[in-house]
């Protein structure tokens, strides 16, 4: 969700980050050139969450690679739902004990300030880009017309608290 994204980017910004970050989108969507050259230091990340999920999609597309498209909305809300999905796709069994991965050892990194979830064997829901943006920003966001494009030509849509994929639109590819 590029509100979530922007939420985390943006305190780490710099003006030297930011000018190069402009440069990357014009050079790399020329089409976003006005909105980048204009783009207030949220926007401007609001951009580069664009940028990289065109490059991917463009990337998918290019080279006619099988795909699925998960939300982290939809996997947080409807773990077992989405397992179950991307399961199926990839011709494995699901398996409920699949989500409870705190019974297995892992390899790899983790996140050390999420250690309670694995402590508390639940699900962590994370939204602090609704608390910690102000709406105005999450408003100007959702309204932004690239973002809104992009997103429907993918079949994702803005829900309330994060991104869901439209199922339907999804299967009709």
């Amino acid at each position: 969700d590029p509100r979530a994204l922007v939420r985390r980017w943006t305190p780490k910004s710099t003006f030297n980050k930011r000018l190069s970050l402009r440069w990357r989108i014009m050079r790399t969507f020329p089409d976003l050139t006005p909105a980048a050259l204009t783009a207030g230091t949220d926007m401007l990340y609001a951009y580069n969450w664009l940028m990289q999920n065109r490059r991917i999609t463009e990337f998918i597309r290019q080279h006619q690679l099988d795909s699925q498209i998960v939300t982290y909305r939809d996997l947080a809300q409807d773990t077992a739902g989405e397992v179950s999905r991307l399961m199926q796709w990839i011709g494995v069994p699901y398996e409920p004990a699949q989500l409870e991965y705190w019974n297995f050892e892992h390899l790899g990194t983790q996140k050390r300030d999420y250690e309670w979830v694995k402590e508390k064997k639940t699900k962590h829901f994370d939204a602090r880009w609704k608390t910690e943006l102000p709406v105005a920003l999450q408003d100007q966001i959702v309204q932004n017309r690239h973002i809104t494009a992009y997103l429907d030509q993918i079949g994702v849509s803005f829900a309330e608290d994060g991104l869901s994929l439209s199922h339907e639109k999804n299967a009709q590819r």
